[in-house]
């Protein structure tokens, strides 16, 4: 037993000290206290802090990122931030780029959902602008109910919270008028599509 609490301090002080160097090898952080960043995991939240922490005796380099909504407090060491997934706000460009995407088709898929729905969570956990608006656009039935399933509706709500919660960061509105501009999207794909199956009966008609 002596033995094994040996290696196990010797292990968790060898990986302090690699975290330590590796924080120390990238102390330029591109992250600022104040501003507003996005986790894959959690949303856009807000840098609190950015300095020294002591953890079971060792100083690291930490970051500490705030999220309002769930009211948690996010700690990553400062040479890890990147690799975890933490960035900053996407670009006008970007978030306009979505609200596109949200206006075309569904894309239609055949296979089951067992095999989709990892597939759009994957989407969902990467936190990317462009993987989110595909998630809505291609889950946007699920937002009305009675068609989908239960874990159809929660995929789809997810994605809508995170990239209305971005939209509102970027662009300094409130989370309600950030989902209007999604569901304005949306009705734009929906009208497109009515239009396209009504005017496919005269096509064939004529030809």
């Amino acid at each position: 037993m002596a033995a094994r609490k040996v290696l196990t301090k010797a292990m968790t002080d060898a990986a302090f000290r690699a975290t330590v160097a590796q924080g120390r090898s990238q102390a330029a952080t591109p992250f600022r206290r104040g501003e507003f960043v996005v986790y894959p995991a959690h949303g856009v939240g807000q840098i609190a802090y950015i300095g020294t922490e002591v953890i079971s005796g060792h100083p690291l380099n930490m970051i500490r990122v705030f999220f309002a909504e769930a009211r948690m407090t996010l700690h990553i060491p400062v040479g890890q931030a990147c690799a975890s997934g933490l960035r900053k706000l996407a670009t006008h460009q970007v978030l306009t780029g979505a609200m596109t995407t949200l206006s075309g088709a569904p894309r239609a898929s055949r296979l089951p959902w067992i095999k989709r729905g990892p597939a759009y969570q994957a989407k969902i956990n990467s936190g990317a602008v462009p993987a989110l608006a595909e998630v809505v656009r291609d889950l946007q039935a699920a937002g009305d109910g009675p068609h989908s399933s239960f874990s159809q509706r929660v995929l789809f709500e997810s994605a809508v919270s995170l990239l209305a919660a971005e939209w509102a960061a970027v662009f300094g509105t409130e989370n309600a008028e950030a989902r209007n501009h999604i569901t304005q999207a949306l009705r734009l794909a929906g009208s497109a599509e009515s239009s396209d199956q009504a005017n496919q009966p005269r096509q064939s008609a004529s030809t």
